[in-house]
């Protein structure tokens, strides 16, 4: 883990939705890297202060109660003291910029992004040829076009003079455990075409996008491998072979793209927590 100098050791971060899947990875590896972290719940939480504190000490977690990213003075006091802002939350990215902006003390800043914004899987073709297309094509919603919208407020803040923000936009997906809820859909609609991801791996490249001094004003793509129906039912047969799960009826084939830049963050994974694959 060397080079992971663009903070200050000891230097606290906000991490948004702290409770969240991918956001306590996060925390726990930027926890285990010797930095001070401050987590945005909706409610107070106080089992995840607990967990950390057992698990790091005192001091060194702390969360912070915002029932949402819509009131400027709230944002505006957990920024207080920060060095470093990953936002997990895919929402409300411009009043967190807004925040992050007045506040000089925030040098690095890393958003997430859902895979889907890049590549829609397609069954045994490129599904990223679609993705295209849908973002040409003049019917297609709004907020499905999210990967132009980002791309248009990246350049606006940049242009508003934050050279030392950093906008790292991950495209990821991330599957170490599927929660109840998540299997449940699966399982009835059976028309699950996904992208699969360590959670792990996925906390670790945050963490490499937060500290790295070179890596900055990039997108990272986190794409470990494609993923269909027939993989989670297997998988969830070997976890329950008690349980009798019906054969999946849709997407026995797998998405063909061919995505190039994943190879750069297992390259990431590799130099700076020396780590293959």
């Amino acid at each position: 883990m060397s080079n992971l100098t663009g903070l200050p050791t000891g230097s606290c971060i906000l991490v948004t939705g702290a409770n969240g899947f991918i956001a306590s990875y996060v925390i726990n590896t930027l926890l285990q890297l010797e930095y001070r972290v401050r987590g945005t719940v909706r409610t107070a939480k106080p089992w995840l202060d607990a967990f950390f504190e057992n698990k790091f000490g005192r001091g060194v977690f702390e969360s912070f109660v915002l029932p949402d990213f819509e009131n400027p003075k709230m944002l505006d006091n957990c920024m207080n003291g920060i060095a470093g802002v990953v936002h997990t939350v895919v929402r409300a990215v411009e009043n967190v910029l807004e925040a992050v902006y007045r506040y000089p003390s925030v040098k690095r800043f890393v958003m997430i992004l859902s895979s889907a914004a890049a590549l829609i899987p397609a069954i045994n073709q490129k599904g990223n040829e679609a993705a295209v297309k849908a973002v040409r094509n003049s019917n297609t919603k709004p907020n499905e076009k999210v990967i132009v919208l980002l791309r248009l407020l990246a350049n606006k803040w940049l242009r508003n003079g934050l050279e030392g923000i950093i906008l790292v936009l991950y495209l990821i997906r991330s599957f170490r455990t599927l929660t109840g809820g998540r299997i449940s859909k699966m399982l009835n609609c059976f028309n699950v075409l996904e992208y699969y991801v360590d959670v792990t791996d996925t906390a670790r490249l945050y963490a490499i996008a937060l500290l790295v001094p070179n890596v900055r004003l990039q997108r990272i793509f986190v794409f470990a491998g494609p993923l269909n129906m027939t993989d989670i039912i297997s998988t969830l047969r070997e976890l329950r072979p008690d349980y009798n799960f019906d054969d999946p009826k849709l997407n026995k084939g797998r998405d063909l793209t061919d995505v190039t830049l994943a190879a750069k963050a297992e390259k990431l994974l590799e130099e700076f927590f020396g780590q293959k694959g």
